[in-house]
């Protein structure tokens, strides 16, 4: 077993340091670098956090709107978006639903990783 901190903790201590302490003293040029390192440190903090599970659930979706069983993720969201580019979502279609539905929990899983502010503001 591991002893605390947790992998996600170091990575929220490290970003908060390198904001607070070493940011405010870059030059402008590499300013971007390091905001792009620190949004880099933050997804990976909550993909520890999360775990397997939103792969999980993001498949059993899949795998229900798309009415067959979901062994890969990106398999599926490929079969997701070819059945969007044959109509099956189109309005009328009597899968539209389902598919639609399975596109927003996708997408709503990836704002969650990478940027759940939006998520918290209203979107």
């Amino acid at each position: 077993m591991r002893e605390p901190p947790t992998g996600d903790e170091l990575l929220d201590c490290a970003a908060r340091a390198l904001r607070a302490r070493v940011l405010p003293q870059l030059p402008e040029a590499l300013r971007a670098d390091m905001l792009m390192a620190l949004r880099a440190m933050a997804i990976a903090s909550r993909q520890l956090r999360a775990g397997d599970a939103p792969l999980r659930v993001e498949c059993a979706e899949l795998g229900a709107a798309l009415q067959a069983p979901c062994g890969d993720v990106a398999e599926a969201n490929r079969a997701l978006a070819a059945a969007i580019r044959t109509g099956q979502a189109d309005p009328g279609q009597p899968r539209r639903a389902q598919l639609l539905q399975a596109v927003r929990g996708v997408v709503r899983r990836r704002l969650a990783e990478s940027n759940p502010k939006i998520l918290r503001d209203g979107a």
